[in-house]
């Protein structure tokens, strides 16, 4: 029997916000879709094929609302615990018949603002946008400004991501004083200058000092210099964090995923073959980016 394809993963993708939507509506939840489409609703990025659909969810709702979606046959995708240089933003959700996922984000990387507090923010200011004949909550155009600038300037060394940004910048300059005074408000509230400031400076918009810790900074800095090219950077960054008496645990973690950990990734049953083969090729990648993660793990 031939397979068939009941929709594009375009499609999908705005199924999944519309339906994310709806249970949100229905429970009571707060979520707000981000961007992928509401990018492209206020002129931010290009129309394109997108992954999957993001949405920001209050933060007290986020267990309840994975629970929701389960109904519909969502289930979250297992992720091994491994070493991280700024904490966990998101859960994925996967579903068996659906081309795409669901990523709900509880906060975004690059806002240093209490999660809780950054989605009452961005909450407040919120507009409707019609995503697969459904309406759909968004943040408003100045947040999602701030978020595309978050988004992107998280990949330095991606071409794509730095075409994005162009895009983002290009339309920042054609908005008029007081929207320019709106983007920067946005950034200020959601604690984001930081990371945001120097892009919104070259565009001749001024922004106040905010105060951010060392080691916020510090965190920022090597999780956009290393995380494109995999854990490496960030387990070198745990193993370097960490008591001496912790490091030997953290380096077998490091090289050695269990066969359970791997057959829950691949979500099957594996050979004893499979996971020596799987944890080779892990282990070449993380030789090659051993010398670079390094690098910008100790500037």
């Amino acid at each position: 029997m031939t397979e068939v394809e009941y929709f594009s993963r375009q499609d999908a993708v705005a199924f999944a916000h519309a339906l994310v939507a709806f249970v949100a509506h229905e429970r009571g939840f707060r979520a707000l879709s981000i961007k992928g489409f509401t990018m492209s609703h206020y002129g931010l990025r290009a129309e394109r094929t997108y992954a999957d659909a993001d949405v920001w969810v209050d933060p007290q709702s986020l267990d309840a609302l994975i629970d929701a979606l389960s109904e519909y046959g969502w289930t979250e995708r297992y992720e091994r615990v491994t070493a991280r240089i700024l904490p966990d933003h998101s859960r994925t959700l996967i579903h068996d018949q659906w081309p795409c996922d669901i990523d709900l984000h509880w906060f975004f990387p690059g806002s240093f603002a209490r999660p809780d507090q950054a989605f009452d923010y961005i909450w407040s200011s919120r507009s409707k946008h019609n995503i697969a004949s459904t309406p759909i909550e968004i943040p408003s155009r100045e947040v999602c400004t701030v978020i595309g600038l978050l988004h992107t300037l998280r990949h330095p060394d991606s071409p794509l991501h730095r075409s994005e940004l162009e895009a983002i910048c290009n339309a920042i300059s054609h908005l008029d004083a007081e929207d320019t005074r709106g983007v920067a408000k946005a950034a200020e509230d959601l604690q984001a200058l930081y990371v945001v400031k120097r892009t919104l400076s070259d565009l001749g918009i001024d922004t106040p000092e905010q105060e951010t810790t060392d080691e916020a900074k510090y965190r920022w800095k090597i999780y956009t210099l290393t995380h494109d090219n995999g854990s490496t950077g960030a387990w070198l960054y745990a193993f370097r964090s960490a008591p001496f008496r912790n490091r030997p645990e953290i380096l077998w973690r490091a090289l050695y995923p269990t066969r359970q950990e791997i057959e829950r990734e691949m979500r099957r049953k594996i050979t004893t073959k499979e996971a020596s083969r799987y944890r080779l090729l892990r282990l070449a990648k993380g030789v090659k980016n051993f010398p670079r993660a390094f690098a910008n793990i100790s500037t």
